[in-house]
């Protein structure tokens, strides 16, 4: 009797050890570290925990709560939470026990995937930030350089320069022109950009700023509204590269300094339920793109979704062009209308790398990318110097064919198109475009400015409303 008791009592361990250490390992989490300013180093631990060892699936789950991820210490223009490269077959990121809200802090984005990552699950999770990457303010005087604007101190607080965690608020990379009788952009109103050299603001009291434009051909209007943002593009709440099998399900998003999701390289993604709301009182939701599909393949399925309120495009899938700048027989040179930019590649090692002429699109080479170096390009073939003329595009091949599923989705309120659908094999189905300053959905063939779209094939829109679409700038 005590043999046959021990060995049920080993085999009983035997299974626990099993099932913890093969089946799976779960971290769970709760808000009291938003009390102790360490929520970025709690998450960012227990996920590393799980990329300690090889699990068959791990996660980090959350209760029910708000998670302010507060830490003084968190390098700024960062992603809060990182998933470094997964060594178990999946990975969770999910709520438990009722819902959960977390509160991206200053300038950071949200969550960073590394490559190579499979099977991600992110579920049941909302997101915030605790001081809104934009400011809404109100023209009371006008000068030829600079702009005098009233605003909210209790909505938009602005912070001593000497306060690192905020000096940002300080400049502004775009404004937008808004109607507070629509909660909307204005008709025909103001849509300025600044990335690549942002205005200044001055706090001149505790409820007014001095916009400096400089020279700026801005055209302002006394007592107008205006959304000024303070960064637009970068900080998005996810941001995935080259992720296989990623799914979204319950997932709400109020307010980001960048995008929504972006997605890169990524294949077999699921998103389901996943929402960008404009709180009540705010003129935005999200500063960029609600959704942003580049170079994906496989599929791309969307669901039951909402994308409402942001300040660029809905969703954005496309592929990406360079040109051709110098042909050699063993290696060309990329770059965009004359620009070589090193590090920057549409495609990459292995890649099945496609030539197309710039002015018809149509194809007529392709080769298996062997290296890449400072812009330079080889193959695993020689270059047919004949064919290729200095211009043309280059693209990956298996980029242009993702097979592309959104239904039972509204797109709204928003700066900019629903949807930019420039992508072959897409079916949209039974959804609504509504209130979105540029066209409901667009498609066109672009190896000129964006670099981003091929000519596409069985493309298919039905059983669909458009209201009010393309009613102003964008």
């Amino acid at each position: 009797r005590m043999i046959t008791g021990s060995v049920a009592t080993l085999l009983v361990v035997l299974i626990a050890v099993y099932a913890q250490g093969v089946l799976g390992q779960k971290y769970y989490l709760d808000d009291s570290c938003s009390g102790r300013s360490s929520c970025i180093r709690e998450i960012n631990q227990a996920i590393k925990n799980c990329t300690g060892k090889q699990w068959n699936t791990c996660g980090v789950y959350f209760n029910k709560g708000v998670y302010h991820l507060n830490d003084t210490g968190a390098p700024l223009a960062q992603p809060s939470i990182i998933i470094p490269p997964q060594l178990s077959t999946e990975f969770h990121f999910e709520s438990f026990n009722g819902p959960v809200e977390i509160i991206i802090y200053s300038k950071r984005g949200g969550i960073f995937a590394e490559p190579p990552c499979t099977n991600l699950y992110f579920k049941g999770i909302s997101f915030d930030m605790d001081r809104m990457p934009y400011t809404l303010a109100q023209v009371t005087s006008i000068s030829p350089t600079s702009i005098i604007l009233s605003f909210n101190p209790s909505s938009y607080p602005f912070f001593p320069l000497s306060n690192s965690l905020y000096s940002w608020l300080y400049s502004v990379q775009a404004i937008l022109q808004y109607d507070p009788s629509t909660n909307l952009p204005s008709v025909q109103g103001l849509d300025y950009y600044l990335l690549q050299n942002p205005a200044s603001l001055t706090l001149i009291s505790p409820s007014q700023l001095q916009l400096n434009l400089g020279s700026s051909n801005a055209s302002f209007q006394l007592h107008q509204y205006y959304i000024l943002r303070h960064q637009v593009y970068a900080l998005n709440t996810f941001s995935l590269m080259s992720c296989q099998s990623v799914h979204f399900q319950d997932i709400h998003l109020y307010a980001a300094a960048g995008m929504g999701a972006w997605f890169y390289g990524a294949h077999k993604i699921v998103i389901d339920n996943y929402n960008i709301i404009k709180k009540p009182g705010r003129p935005l939701s999200i500063n960029a793109d609600g959704l942003h599909f580049q170079s994906c393949y496989n599929s791309i399925e969307i669901s039951n979704s909402v994308i409402q309120g942001q300040g660029d495009d809905g969703m954005n899938v496309h592929g990406a062009f360079q040109d051709i700048e110098t042909i050699t027989e063993s290696k060309i040179q990329v770059g965009k209308n004359g620009v070589i930019i090193p590090g920057i590649s549409c495609v990459e090692v292995g890649d099945l790398a496609q030539f197309q002429d710039r002015r018809t699109f149509q194809k007529y080479w392709q080769a298996r990318v062997t290296s890449i170096t400072n812009g330079w390009i080889s193959f695993d073939t020689p270059i047919p110097v004949h064919l290729v003329k200095k211009y043309d595009l280059i693209t990956k091949a298996v980029s242009i064919m993702p097979r592309v599923s959104i239904k039972n989705t509204v797109f709204k309120d928003n700066r900019a198109r629903g949807a930019l659908l420039k992508t072959s094999n897409l079916v949209v189905d039974n959804c609504t475009f509504a209130h979105t300053t540029g066209a409901g959905c667009q498609v066109d063939p672009d190896g000129c400015y964006w670099f981003e779209s091929n000519v596409v094939q069985n493309w298919t829109v039905k059983n669909s409303k458009f209201i009010d679409c393309n009613y102003a700038t964008a």
